[in-house]
């Protein structure tokens, strides 16, 4: 409720600001899937929020529900903390009960907002497909860096586009290093495909 509260609030707010263009929505699954995106604003969540017609699970990293005027948000809108780099055996449980009961679990496997240089992309959204057996929805925000980087600390209000790509579907298997890391380069190579060269501007 909380959820679609919010979207229903901030989501022509979020169209006017930035003219939110989206695409591809008709490639979405109707049943559980793991939508995997690039990072390149803390607006980024919002976008793809108001952008979905169904709700997103977010996984973020546990440290945010530590804040008392951040957790219960995060809490409200289905939210689902994850302790990066220990293998949180419990954050994957609880994300494929999700998947399982038929929802989107939204992450950003590049973790964190920095240069585009800096960053890897980790395996967590690939380890979940697997253990659920759900596709990777790719997804590519072209120019929500210009709204906002908390590095540059400037507001801008670009056209913000929003690219669904093609499902990829991944079959129900135990989720290897191995395994994870071959499907975390397919989603990255093919949320790269669905834009410009992802260069810092």
């Amino acid at each position: 409720m909380t959820y679609r509260l919010l979207v229903w609030v901030l989501a022509p707010i979020i169209r006017l600001l930035w003219r939110l263009e989206v695409s591809g929505l008709d490639r979405l699954p109707p049943a559980g899937c793991v939508v995997v995106s690039n990072h390149d604003s803390v607006l980024d969540p919002f976008f793809l929020a108001a952008a979905l017609p169904r709700q997103i699970h977010f996984v973020g990293k546990r440290e945010l529900w530590r804040s008392p005027f951040l957790a219960p948000v995060l809490r409200s809108v289905g939210a689902i903390p994850v302790s990066r780099g220990e293998g949180d055996v419990a954050a994957l449980a609880d994300a494929v009960a999700v998947l399982e009961a038929g929802e989107i679990v939204g992450l950003f496997p590049e973790g964190t907002v920095l240069h585009h240089e800096a960053r890897r992309w980790r395996r967590g959204a690939a380890r979940l497909a697997l253990a659920a057996g759900v596709p990777l929805v790719p997804i590519r925000l072209i120019d929500s860096e210009r709204a906002f980087r908390p590095v540059k600390r400037e507001l801008g209000f670009p056209v913000v586009r929003v690219v669904v790509g093609e499902p990829i579907v991944v079959e129900r298997t135990t989720p290897t290093p191995e395994r994870a890391t071959e499907l975390t380069e397919k989603v990255r190579a093919a949320v790269v495909a669905l834009g410009p060269d992802l260069t810092v501007r």
